[in-house]
C-alpha cells in the first residue's frame, strides 16, 4: 500500500480535490483584491493625504515661531526705506512721471555752467500696459549732452534717492560734430534713453475708471 493518501482517492475524487483547489485559490484571489480595493488603496491614499497635511502644519508651525524675526526684519526694512527712501514717494503714476522729471530736471541745473549744461529735447511716459511690472514708472528722454556732463549726469540720475535707472541706452555723436573734435560743453552726444523709477504702491492714473 502506498504511503500518499491521494492513492486511496478514486479519480472522481482526485478530479474534485482537484477543483476544490482551484476554486479555492480563486477565492483567494478574490479576497485579496477585493482587501486592496476596499481596504488597503483607500488607506493608502489617505495615509499620503495625512502625511502632506502634517508637513504642511509642520510648515505652518514653523513659519508662525520665525514671526517675531520676521515682523523685525520687515521694521527694519521699512526704517531703512523711510531713511533712505528708494521708491518714489508720489501717490499716481501721473504725479510719479513729473517728479522724476523734476529730478532730473534738477540734476541738469546742476551740471555744467556756462551754457555748459545738457539740454532735454523731448521726453516721453511710457503707458502702464508696456510695461510687466505695473509699479514701474519711465519715461523715454532724449537729450543733447557734452561728454564730461553726461558722465556726470548718469552718475547723479543712479545714485539719486529715490531710485533712478536708466535703460534702452543709445548714444551717437553728429556726422558733423565728431566726439574727438567736440569740447565737453558743445552737445556733441544725441542721447536716447528710458528714465525709470518704481512707486511705493501701483495707483490709477488720473481720470481712469
Amino acid at each position: 500500500m502506498s504511503a500518499f493518501p491521494s492513492d486511496w482517492l478514486t479519480p472522481a475524487q482526485r478530479r474534485q480535490r482537484i477543483i476544490a483547489s482551484v476554486l479555492a485559490a480563486i477565492v483567494l484571489l478574490l479576497v485579496i483584491a477585493l482587501v486592496y480595493v476596499c481596504w488597503w488603496r483607500p488607506w493608502s491614499l489617505q495615509h499620503a493625504r495625512l502625511s502632506q497635511l502634517l508637513e504642511r502644519r509642520d510648515r505652518v508651525e514653523t513659519v508662525l515661531h520665525s514671526r517675531q524675526g520676521l515682523d523685525a526684519a520687515l521694521q527694519a526694512a521699512d526704517q531703512a526705506a523711510s531713511r533712505e527712501p528708494l521708491l518714489l514717494p508720489e501717490p499716481t503714476r501721473d504725479q510719479a512721471i513729473a517728479g522724476m522729471m523734476q529730478r532730473l530736471q534738477d540734476a541738469l541745473n546742476t551740471i555744467g555752467g556756462d551754457g555748459k549744461r545738457c539740454r532735454i529735447d523731448s521726453q516721453t511716459p511710457i503707458a502702464p500696459g508696456e510695461s510687466a511690472d505695473a509699479q514701474r514708472v519711465a519715461v523715454n528722454v532724449r537729450l543733447h549732452c557734452g561728454n564730461s556732463e553726461w558722465l556726470r549726469l548718469s552718475q547723479a540720475i543712479e545714485s539719486a534717492r529715490p531710485a533712478m535707472f536708466i535703460d534702452m541706452l543709445n548714444i551717437a555723436a553728429p556726422a558733423d560734430l565728431p566726439m574727438s573734435g567736440a569740447s565737453p560743453g558743445q552737445g556733441a552726444l544725441d542721447i536716447n534713453m528710458t528714465v525709470y523709477g518704481f512707486q511705493r504702491q501701483s495707483a490709477p492714473a488720473a481720470g481712469a475708471p
